[in-house]
């Protein structure tokens, strides 16, 4: 895979929800990162208990959707020690979170590299979250 050009990076900076969606969206990293704590060769049994349809190999965009998408549901059960006050804020812009988690994978998963950022959609989504942008 190549990286993106300042070309791309340029426009999709020109729009002005873009740093936003992008600035949301690495909440989930926590949630990744907390994953670790699960052994390795038990990470996909544990998550189809969130997601009983997950794939053998599931790739590191459907683990986000599955993790942010059961947060609360990953907090109670306690393995990933999630402090609830963090998923409270993963559950509040979940929306723009699984938003740009589906465009950063729909862009790494396409060789052309034109995934269609909807920009309008992003503006709705954070100002349904309380994201006021001026």
């Amino acid at each position: 895979m190549g990286s993106f050009s300042e070309q791309v990076w340029g426009d999709l900076r020109e729009r002005g929800h873009y740093d936003f969606g992008a600035t949301i969206y690495s909440a989930a990293r926590a949630l990744w990162r907390s994953l670790e704590s699960v052994p390795e060769d038990q990470r996909t049994d544990w998550l189809r208990q969130f997601r009983a349809d997950l794939p053998s190999s599931p790739d590191a965009g459907l683990v986000i959707e599955t993790l942010v998408s059961n947060v609360e549901a990953i907090t109670d059960d306690g393995t990933l020690a999630v402090p609830p006050a963090y998923a409270s804020v993963v559950a509040r812009y979940r929306p723009v979170i699984l938003f740009m988690n589906a465009f950063f994978w729909g862009m790494r998963n396409n060789r052309r590299k034109d995934t269609i950022f909807d920009d309008p959609l992003l503006a709705g989504l954070l100002a349904d979250s309380g994201v006021v942008v001026s």
